[in-house]
């Protein structure tokens, strides 16, 4: 297995990611608005208190160039 560090990948796909997060916030919960930077914060903040720097990936979803 693999390791990879999420929030790297988080950070490297920051732009990609906040679009994405704050569209699905918009398509489950259409009446809300959404600051999509503050969504994101708080998105970050959460995946450090729920992962490991670390995570062992299968090396299926790895792949190098």
């Amino acid at each position: 297995m693999a390791r990879v560090k999420p929030e790297g990948i988080v950070d490297h796909l920051s732009s990609q990611f906040r679009r994405a997060l704050a569209a699905a916030v918009e398509d489950e919960m259409p009446d809300v608005d959404v600051d999509e930077y503050g969504l994101f914060r708080s998105f970050k903040r959460a995946l450090r208190r729920k992962c490991s720097t670390w995570e062992r990936v299968p090396d299926r979803y790895v792949e190098r160039d």
